[in-house]
């Protein structure tokens, strides 16, 4: 395979979870920084799961995390991965 098709796959996989796909568009229409709790009680997800699915979306480059104290909040990147994904959910119009 070549290597387009890898990166196309694995950016594909990123929006394959439900969750992970409520939190993309919770934040992007948010367009700042949420912590995890507001985004757990927003998607109707629990805290456990949320960060679970924060921590692979951020493992990708595509959401950062910035400690609040004792929170953590995270927002949408500026990178390929990111916008990659941003179109392909627009285009889903989710």
């Amino acid at each position: 395979m070549t290597r387009a098709i890898l990166e196309a796959t694995d950016t594909i996989k990123l929006i394959s979870d439900p969750t992970r796909v409520k939190i993309l568009s919770y934040l992007i229409k948010e367009d700042r920084e949420v912590c995890v709790n507001e985004i757990a009680h927003a998607i109707g997800a629990t805290h456990s799961a949320t960060s679970h699915q924060l921590a692979k979306l951020e493992g990708r480059g595509v959401v950062e995390c910035f400690r609040r104290g004792q929170m953590m909040c995270y927002q949408i990147t500026n990178s390929k991965e990111a916008h990659k994904l941003l179109q392909i959910l627009k285009l889903l119009n989710v």
